[in-house]
C-alpha cells in the first residue's frame, strides 16, 4: 500500500482486541489488485470475532480489505453490503450500541436518526430488537 492509499483504521470497538488480524501484517487483508487474499481467509477462517468483523464491513459498507474472512466481491454477493451507506448515519456507531443491548430508540437517541433506521439495519443483520427495553445481550441470528 503505498503512503498515498494508506487505509485509515475505523473507530476501535470492543470486538476488535480479540480479533486475530491485529496481530498479523494488515497488508495481508489489503492485497493488490490482483494479490490473493487466501493467506488473510485463512487467518479469519479461525478468528473468534469473525461475525463481529462481518456485520461491522456490512454496516459500513467497507468496500476494500478482507473482513470477516470475505473480500469485498463476496461481501456485495450477499445482498447485505450497503454500497453508499448515509452520510448522515454512523453505522459503525450504530452496531456499537447495538452490540452494547440498547434498544432502537435508545441508539436512534444517540446516533441522531429514526428508530426505523436502526430497525432496519437490525433486520439486514438478522439482530432480533431488544423489546423489553434497556440493555440485553440477546443477539439472534435469522436462519
Amino acid at each position: 500500500m503505498s503512503e498515498e492509499d494508506e487505509w485509515t483504521p475505523p473507530e476501535h470497538l470492543p470486538w476488535m482486541d480479540e480479533a486475530l488480524c491485529a496481530q498479523t501484517d494488515p497488508d495481508m487483508f489489503f492485497p493488490e489488485k490482483g494479490g490473493s487474499a487466501r493467506s488473510a481467509k485463512r487467518v479469519c477462517a479461525s478468528c473468534d470475532v469473525r461475525e463481529q468483523c462481518l456485520d461491522y464491513a456490512l454496516a459500513t459498507g467497507q468496500t476494500e480489505g478482507v473482513w470477516g474472512g470475505l473480500t469485498p466481491r463476496q461481501r456485495r454477493a450477499t445482498g447485505q453490503f450497503i454500497a453508499q451507506p448515509n452520510p448522515r448515519v454512523d453505522y459503525a456507531e450504530v452496531a456499537l450500541w447495538v452490540e452494547r443491548g440498547f434498544d432502537d430508540q435508545e441508539v436512534a437517541a444517540k446516533v441522531g436518526c429514526a428508530p426505523e433506521t436502526v430497525m432496519r439495519w437490525r433486520h439486514r443483520h438478522g439482530i432480533e430488537p431488544n423489546s423489553h427495553g434497556g440493555r440485553s445481550s440477546g443477539r439472534s441470528w435469522a436462519a
